[in-house]
């Protein structure tokens, strides 16, 4: 019988969350080795949201399971002082911290406050800086006197996935996705928008007609009331 040693990762990273694409993909084929995202108490399948590993209690009961602690989305669900005794512990472990700027304004939110006191936080705090767009990393040099690697976006679908065509139809349809209309989506804009689109393509004898996608549920459900009746007229 052939005894099989098991393969250790050279780095392992605990990343805030883990299952993200941008991460996940990003460290591809580089044999770093990433925590899976501990389940919130009461979560449902796939939730990885409040982030158990973003706690300074958490960081000091498995300090030997990683390497370096990753941080990217989800700290909206934490207040500043949660942030600071977080760096703190990491401090204390001896682990170092890289922050993935991904947004200077979060999508997420309608009053940025929060958001930016976390920013001066984890900026600030962090061993290294990463961001998606030069202009992200200039904005970041503006305001915080950092220098940040810019590591763009990866690939969403795998790498040898088929591309999405589409289906030939009559007459041309033009869609858009509102998702579940978040403070960042500007949806009765931009459905007044599609439609003024079509109506002009009309105009020009192009058989054009536009499909809105929803969520089931929404957060503003103003703004979901006022798109229906926009599709509806």
């Amino acid at each position: 019988m052939t005894l099989t040693a098991p393969v250790v990762p050279a780095v392992r990273v605990a990343s805030i969350p883990a299952g993200h694409l941008y991460v996940r993909h990003a460290l591809a084929g580089t044999g770093v080795g990433l925590l899976p995202d501990p389940p919130p108490p009461g979560a449902t399948n796939g939730q990885w949201w409040p982030p158990v590993m973003c706690d300074a209690a958490w960081v000091a009961a498995n300090a030997d399971r990683f390497d370096v602690m990753h941080v990217h989305f989800g700290t909206e669900s934490y207040p500043a002082a949660h942030l600071r005794a977080l760096v703190r512990a990491l401090r204390d472990a001896g682990r170092p911290l890289v922050y993935t700027l991904h947004d200077l304004d979060n999508p997420q939110l309608t009053d940025q406050a929060r958001h930016r006191e976390h920013l001066d936080v984890l900026v600030r705090a962090a061993d290294e800086v990463v961001t998606l767009t030069a202009g992200a990393a200039a904005a970041i040099e503006r305001r915080w006197g950092r220098t940040a690697a810019v590591v763009a976006h990866p690939h969403v679908l795998p790498p040898d996935a088929d591309a999405p065509a589409g289906t030939r139809s009559e007459p041309y349809v033009i869609g858009v996705h509102l998702r579940d209309i978040r403070p960042g989506i500007d949806a009765v804009r931009a459905v007044a928008t599609l439609l003024d689109a079509v109506d002009r393509l009309r105009a020009q004898g192009v058989a054009a007609t536009a499909r809105v996608h929803v969520n089931h549920r929404v957060r503003d459900e103003a703004a979901g009331d006022q798109v229906g009746a926009l599709v509806a007229a």
